[in-house]
Order: structure tokens, then sequence, then C-alpha cells
């Protein structure tokens, strides 16, 4: 476009179209191809009112507890000001039935799913792990889905670079290392692998393995013994002269 002098006023009225289809002055600019300064002003001077960051604050929606309001917070909770400072309000909750802090790694349930309704026969208090549990349990097929397509994407991108898959063994093997150093892992694993297959009878018994393990010694044995003969025989024949 010409400078900011030059607008035509069909040049004006479509930064102010753009601005409100848009709802941002700043896509608008990037749009025209001016800067985000002169959409502003134009925008001011035909009437339109852009809500900043301060207003957007406060139009967000809110609730009303014991007389505090608590805002919703772009991270997905509600946050307001108490006698102990800016808290969130599962936390406030949780300090007004129980009359004590809310530990760490502690999080609200919502019973009818619902993040607006706190109710006290709505709420409770889970750790992370039983709503992990709970998530897990809710969205089995999903996360089941997600792994399969994880599994194809990962056998695929092995194929293209197999060093890819190199590089991610190592890295599994290095960090089992240094989390397990005693190797407890893979004894329990080996543990768990031998029950399964027995009670599946497929599997070698305790009995078995070790009566094959005594024949296995005893094979060792007879072998060395032929080689040391073989050994003795062939010295007395080049003492002797006897070409083997």
């Amino acid at each position: 476009m010409a400078n900011r002098s030059h607008y035509t006023d069909e040049q004006k009225a479509e930064m102010v179209r753009l601005t409100q289809e848009l709802h941002s002055a700043r896509k608008a600019a990037k749009e025209i191809g001016c800067s985000y300064q002169t959409v502003l002003d134009y925008c001011r001077k035909a009437g339109l009112h852009l809500i900043s960051v301060k207003e957007k604050s406060f139009t967000n929606k809110r609730i009303v507890v014991d007389g505090i309001t608590f805002f919703w917070n772009n991270k997905g909770f509600y946050r307001g000001k108490t006698d102990h400072g800016r808290e969130t309000l599962a936390r406030y909750l949780y300090r007004k039935i129980h009359g004590c802090e809310m530990p760490k790694h502690y999080n609200i349930c919502f019973k009818d799913g619902n993040k607006d309704n706190y109710s006290i026969d709505n709420i409770e208090f889970k750790s992370l792990e039983e709503c992990k549990r709970l998530y897990c349990n809710e969205h089995f097929e999903e996360q089941v889905e997600k792994l399969n397509r994880g599994r194809e994407n990962f056998i695929q991108t092995c194929k293209r670079n197999p060093l890819i898959r190199k590089r991610t063994l190592m890295r599994a093997v290095n960090t089992r290392r240094r989390n397990d150093p005693d190797n407890l892992y893979a004894k329990k694993a080996a543990i768990t692998k031998r029950k399964n297959a027995e009670e599946r009878g497929y599997y070698y018994t305790e009995e078995t393995r070790a009566r094959m393990s005594i024949a296995k010694k005893g094979k060792k044995k007879e072998t060395l013994k032929m080689i040391s003969l073989g050994n003795e025989m062939a010295a007395i024949r080049k003492k002797m002269g006897i070409a083997v």
C-alpha cells in the first residue's frame, strides 16, 4: 500500500472491516501490509473500540464464593485474592473443607464433569496418580490408538533411517542402567516370564533345568577329557616319529 498520508477512504474502510472480521488489529495489518499503529488509529477514528489485554481479563468468566470473586485463568482454573494472597479456588475450598493446606500433587475432580460446578457435593480431591488412572480407564481406547499410531510412525521412520532405531535403543539401555544399576528390573521380568510360561505348560521347571545343567556339565567334562587324551596321543606319536 501507499504511505499513511495517501490512504484513500476505501483503504481505511478495508482496514476497519478486516479488524472487525479478524478481531485483531495485528492480523489486519499483516493482511494489508501496513503497520499495526496505523490500523489502530483508523479504527479509533471510525469508532471501533478494540479490547485490550487488561479489559479482556475483566470480561472473562468469574465465580463468587463467600464474597470473593475468582476469575477464570487461561491455564484452566479459577484464581482470586483471599486472606492468604492470590490462590486458586481449589486451594481455597480445600482449606475451607479440611481446615488445612492442600498437599502437593493433589488435584480437584468434578463428579459430573462440569468444571464450573464448584458445589461441595460435586467436588472431590484426589492425588495426581488417581486422576491419571481414572483418565486412562475412561480414555483407554484412545490411548491404545495413539500408541499404535506412534509405533507405526516409529517403524516407518526406522525403515527410512536405521540409525534412529539404534540410537533410541542405546538411549533406552543407558537410562535403564542409570536408573537400575543392579538390573533388578530384568531379573523381575525374567521371573514373571518363567512363571507365566510354567502356568501355560511350555516352559522347563526348575528340576528339569537342574538336570539339563548337570547333563551339560557332564558333556563338557567328557569333551575336555577327549581333547586332553588326543593331545597326549599326538605328543607320544611325535616322540616316536609316527606321522599323524
